[in-house]
Protein backbone atom coordinates (compact mmCIF):
# COMPACT_ATOMS: atom_id res chain seq x y z
CA UNK A 1 0.00 0.00 0.00
CA UNK A 2 1.32 3.43 -0.88
CA UNK A 3 1.76 5.98 1.87
CA UNK A 4 -0.74 8.32 0.23
CA UNK A 5 -3.31 5.56 0.20
CA UNK A 6 -2.53 4.83 3.85
CA UNK A 7 -3.40 8.47 4.66
CA UNK A 8 -6.96 7.77 3.61
CA UNK A 9 -7.42 5.00 6.17
CA UNK A 10 -8.83 5.57 9.64
CA UNK A 11 -6.23 3.27 11.18
CA UNK A 12 -3.48 5.80 10.49
CA UNK A 13 -3.75 8.60 13.06
CA UNK A 14 -0.31 10.17 12.71
CA UNK A 15 2.69 10.19 10.42
CA UNK A 16 6.40 10.63 11.13
CA UNK A 17 8.39 12.31 8.36
CA UNK A 18 12.12 11.77 8.13
CA UNK A 19 13.17 12.50 4.58
CA UNK A 20 15.01 15.15 2.60
CA UNK A 21 14.48 18.59 4.20
CA UNK A 22 13.46 20.12 0.88
CA UNK A 23 10.18 18.13 0.98
CA UNK A 24 9.38 18.35 4.70
CA UNK A 25 6.90 21.26 4.53
CA UNK A 26 5.04 19.99 1.48
CA UNK A 27 4.67 16.47 2.83
CA UNK A 28 3.67 17.74 6.27
CA UNK A 29 0.98 19.89 4.68
CA UNK A 30 -0.30 16.91 2.71
CA UNK A 31 -0.48 14.82 5.89
CA UNK A 32 -2.29 17.61 7.76
CA UNK A 33 -4.76 18.05 4.92
CA UNK A 34 -5.52 14.33 5.24
CA UNK A 35 -6.52 15.02 8.85
CA UNK A 36 -3.55 13.31 10.49
CA UNK A 37 -1.14 14.48 13.18
CA UNK A 38 2.44 14.80 11.97
CA UNK A 39 5.94 14.60 13.42
CA UNK A 40 8.55 16.19 11.15
CA UNK A 41 12.24 15.63 11.60
CA UNK A 42 14.03 18.99 11.64
CA UNK A 43 13.98 21.30 9.86
CA UNK A 44 10.26 21.86 9.44
CA UNK A 45 10.92 23.86 6.27
CA UNK A 46 13.73 25.55 4.39
CA UNK A 47 11.76 28.79 3.94
CA UNK A 48 10.02 30.67 6.74
CA UNK A 49 6.84 31.15 4.67
CA UNK A 50 6.56 27.38 4.18
CA UNK A 51 6.95 26.86 7.92
CA UNK A 52 4.29 29.47 8.66
CA UNK A 53 1.85 27.89 6.18
CA UNK A 54 2.41 24.47 7.74
CA UNK A 55 1.83 25.81 11.26
CA UNK A 56 -1.32 27.66 10.17
CA UNK A 57 -2.65 24.53 8.50
CA UNK A 58 -2.06 22.46 11.64
CA UNK A 59 -3.87 25.05 13.75
CA UNK A 60 -6.83 25.32 11.40
CA UNK A 61 -7.10 21.51 11.18
CA UNK A 62 -6.72 21.16 14.97
CA UNK A 63 -3.91 18.65 14.42
CA UNK A 64 -0.64 18.21 16.30
CA UNK A 65 2.45 19.34 14.40
CA UNK A 66 5.64 18.32 16.16
CA UNK A 67 9.17 19.00 14.99
CA UNK A 68 12.02 16.77 16.09
CA UNK A 69 14.97 18.47 17.67
CA UNK A 70 18.02 16.83 19.16
CA UNK A 71 20.70 18.80 20.95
Amino acid sequence: MSWRRALATREVEAVALATLPVVHAGLAQEVLQAGKHVFVEKPLALEIDDARRTIALARSANRILMVGHLL
